[in-house]
């Protein structure tokens, strides 16, 4: 399942910049709650609150 997530968020997000609604250039900023939701024991990328 998580690669499946991994893969459709990857999608989402080129389909944001070939709409121009995004650019590979832009930070994202991780939020406290998403970063709340990395489970080491299953995968882990990495993604801490505030930084982007």
């Amino acid at each position: 399942m998580a690669s499946t997530t991994k893969v459709m968020t990857g999608l989402v997000a080129f389909e944001m910049v070939e709409e121009g609604r995004a650019d590979l250039d832009e930070p994202v900023v991780i939020s406290a709650e998403a970063a709340s939701y990395a489970v080491p024991a299953y995968s882990n990328v990495g993604l801490f609150a505030g930084t982007s």
